[in-house]
């Protein structure tokens, strides 16, 4: 014990006698730890943690092979618009079948417009990975009948009074009048 408090010492007269040695090699220390603790930070949240879904290992991709293709071939390629439904009506191996496609949006309000990078999602995409809304409800499937009835009628209604109301008005006026007003 008594050596080890005579190398402290000779280590603190030394760091005290060198400062310029000693401020590089804290700060190489600083930034090297520093470092090290977001790398693996980032590691850890991306690939070392379970998805935070639902029965994680359930999830998969599919992708589109087109080894014809010029120069080798397309590899792990997007699936199209309609290959996705047809792999839809098709496939009865998984509980969901569901996708998504990643563009570009323009946000504008009352300064100058923003393109933003949106995701545009299959109806049942979010509840497949049981994402819950903060507000409202989930996109509703396609399957959902009685919603879209009910939406289609709304439109109906507004769309007849939408025509019915300037028409209507438009016959109560008496043409000789108009045209004496003009």
């Amino acid at each position: 014990m008594e050596t080890l408090l005579q190398d402290f010492q000779f280590a603190v007269r030394m760091m005290r006698k060198n400062l310029d040695f000693t401020t590089a090699a804290v700060l190489c220390l600083m930034l090297g730890i520093g470092a090290t603790t977001g790398i693996f930070t980032v590691v850890n949240a991306v690939l070392l943690q379970p998805l935070p879904y639902s029965h994680p290992e359930q999830l998969i991709r599919v992708y589109t092979e087109c080894p014809k293709f010029p120069n080798g071939g397309l590899h792990r390629f997007s699936t199209s618009g309609p290959e996705f439904l047809d792999l839809r009506r098709d496939t009865h191996s998984w509980a969901s079948l569901d996708a998504w496609i990643t563009g570009g949006a323009n946000l504008a309000g009352k300064t100058q417009p923003v393109r933003v990078t949106a995701a545009y999602l299959s109806g049942g995409l979010l509840e497949t990975l049981a994402v819950a809304p903060v507000a409202g409800r989930l996109i509703v499937t396609p399957t959902d009948l009685p919603t879209f009835t009910a939406v289609t009628a709304v439109l109906f209604g507004v769309a007849l009074a939408a025509c019915y109301v300037p028409a209507r008005r438009a016959t109560r006026v008496d043409p000789i009048q108009t045209l004496r007003y003009e």
